[in-house]
């Protein structure tokens, strides 16, 4: 019966947490489609690219705790992932021609595998 109850209530917050990821994706998702329509608002992309990488970094550190209880081979493909994100951020920083394109098309990839 308290077996029960936990596994529930573990489930539920599993759930929420999720949800708040999905969240946290369509919101930079978001942030980052404005960004590259303004592509001379200069403050605008430097924001977005710090956003990013609150996010990715935010993401990246949970992956590598040991309380994340996600299968290895899941927490590993995510991982390259967020490296490929924050190393294409810090080459946005000095190259203008790179857009958010790539990154909205693996945010929403990753968005979808929350649903």
């Amino acid at each position: 019966m308290y077996q029960q109850a936990y596994q529930e209530i573990a489930s539920d917050e599993q759930s929420d947490v999720r949800q708040s990821e999905y969240e946290i994706l369509s919101h930079t998702i978001n942030v980052m489609s404005d960004s590259d329509q303004s592509p001379e608002d200069l403050l605008k992309r430097s924001q977005a690219i710090h956003l990013v990488r609150r996010v990715w970094t935010y993401f990246l550190s949970d992956l590598s705790s040991d309380d994340n209880a996600m299968p290895n081979d899941l927490k590993a493909s995510l991982i390259s992932i967020g490296i490929f994100i924050v190393r294409h951020l810090d080459s946005m920083r000095t190259d203008r021609a790179l857009t958010f394109e790539p990154l909205r098309e693996i945010s929403s990839s990753v968005q979808k595998g929350l649903s």
